[in-house]
C-alpha cells in the first residue's frame, strides 16, 4: 500500500511538471491570443503578464506593447501606459498608439502635448475617435471654434454609427455655445436630434441655448425632456433648478415700479408700443421683456424695432391672447439708452383681455 501512495505522489509530481514547462513554452502567438481574451474580459493585470511574456518573446512587435499600454491605462497607470504606447510607437508607428498616446497625456492634464499627439494620429488616418478625442482637448483648452470644427469632421464622415455622430453634433453645439455663436449652436442641436432623438444631453444643450436667448418655458420644456429620458440627469436637473430660480427672481415685484392702474379691455390681438425719452441699445432690449399670465406661464414674444429709434414694438410669437385673462407685461431693468443710460428699476404693466 505503500508503495502505491508512493506511485502515485510520483505521478502527481510528473503532471505538475509537465503543465509547469508547459506553461512556460508558450509560444508569443498564444500568449498575446490570451492576454487578448483576459483582456476583453476586462482582466487588465494577468492581461498585462501575458503581453509582457509576449514583449520577451517577441520585442520587435509594437503591437504588444500597445496592448500593454492598454492593460496600464484601465489600470490607471498613465504614466507607464504612455511609456508603453511611445514604446510602441518607436517600434512600429501608426494612428493608434499616437491615438492612445494622447488620451494618456489628456488623463495626465498635459493638453498642449495630447493635442499634438491627436494631430499626428490624424494626419497618419482620420477616423472618429481621434477626431473626437482632438475636439475634446480643444474644448478642455478653450479654444472653441476649433472644437467645433474638429466635432464637425466627425459628422461628415462615412461609416460612423448615427448615434456617434449625433454625440458629435451635440458637442459641436455646445462649443458653439461658449464661443457665444448661438444660431450655430442651435442648428448643431438640432441636426444631431435629426440623427438621434433618444440622447439627454441634446435636450439639456438645446435648453441652454433657449435659456440665453431668453426663451426660458422653451428651455424648461427642454431640461424636463432631458430628465424624462434620464431622471439623474445632474446637469440637467441642476439647469432646471437653477432657471426656476432665475424666473421667480426675475419677476420679484420690488425689482419693478408699477406702470399706472391695469389696463382693461386689450384686444386679443394686440401689440404693444413702448416708447422711450431717449434712443434705444435694440441690443438691450432682447431677453428683457417678459409676458406673464394669470397662471405664471411666459408667453414667447419678439421684441422689433419701432417707428423711431426711441421706441420698439412687443409682439407674440403666437399672435393672439385668451379672452379675460390677467397679463403683466415686464420691462427688466438693465435697458440702456443709445448713450450707456441705463434703466435702474424694471417697469410692469398689468392688463386684462376683453372678453
Amino acid at each position: 500500500m505503500k508503495r502505491r501512495l508512493n506511485i502515485c505522489f510520483v505521478l502527481m509530481t510528473l503532471v505538475i511538471l509537465t503543465m509547469t514547462l508547459t506553461a512556460y513554452a508558450m509560444t508569443e502567438e498564444e500568449c498575446f491570443n490570451q492576454g487578448y481574451a483576459l483582456y476583453m474580459e476586462g482582466q487588465y493585470s494577468e492581461a498585462l503578464v501575458l503581453f509582457e511574456s509576449a514583449i520577451e518573446l517577441n520585442p520587435a512587435e509594437g503591437a504588444y506593447d500597445e496592448w500593454k499600454g492598454a492593460c496600464l491605462f484601465n489600470m490607471a497607470k498613465f504614466t507607464d501606459a504612455l511609456e508603453s504606447f511611445e514604446s510602441s510607437i518607436a517600434k512600429d508607428a501608426h494612428p493608434s498608439p499616437y491615438e492612445y498616446k494622447g488620451i494618456c497625456l489628456y488623463m495626465m492634464d498635459q493638453m498642449e502635448e495630447a493635442l499634438e499627439a491627436f494631430n499626428v494620429s490624424i494626419t497618419m488616418a482620420p477616423y472618429s475617435n481621434n477626431c473626437l478625442w482632438k475636439a475634446v482637448t480643444l474644448l478642455r483648452l478653450e479654444r472653441y471654434d476649433e472644437a467645433a470644427e474638429a466635432y464637425q469632421a466627425v459628422t461628415c464622415m462615412n461609416g460612423v454609427a448615427g448615434e456617434k455622430k449625433a454625440v458629435a453634433c451635440n458637442n459641436q453645439g455646445y462649443a458653439f455655445l461658449m464661443d457665444e455663436q448661438y444660431e450655430a449652436a442651435m442648428e448643431a442641436i438640432n441636426k444631431g436630434l435629426a440623427i438621434s432623438s433618444s440622447q439627454s444631453a441634446l435636450y439639456k444643450n438645446k435648453g441652454l441655448i433657449l435659456e440665453h436667448g431668453g426663451q426660458y418655458e422653451a428651455a424648461l420644456a427642454a431640461y424636463k425632456q432631458a430628465i424624462s429620458m434620464d431622471s439623474d440627469y445632474e446637469k440637467a436637473l441642476t439647469a432646471l433648478d437653477d432657471l426656476q430660480e432665475k424666473m421667480q427672481a426675475e419677476l420679484d415685484p420690488d425689482h419693478y415700479r408699477v406702470w399706472g392702474e391695469i389696463v382693461k379691455d386689450v384686444r386679443l390681438i394686440k401689440v404693444w408700443t413702448v416708447r422711450c425719452n431717449q434712443p434705444i441699445d435694440f441690443q438691450s432690449i432682447q431677453g428683457n421683456v417678459i409676458i406673464v399670465d394669470q397662471d405664471g406661464s411666459r408667453l414667447p414674444v419678439n421684441i422689433l424695432s419701432g417707428d423711431d429709434d426711441k421706441c420698439f414694438e412687443v409682439h407674440l410669437v403666437n399672435g393672439f391672447y385668451r379672452p379675460g385673462v390677467h397679463y403683466t407685461l415686464y420691462i427688466k431693468k438693465g435697458i440702456e439708452s443709445s448713450q450707456g443710460k441705463v434703466l435702474k428699476k424694471g417697469i410692469m404693466m398689468p392688463f386684462m383681455t376683453t372678453e
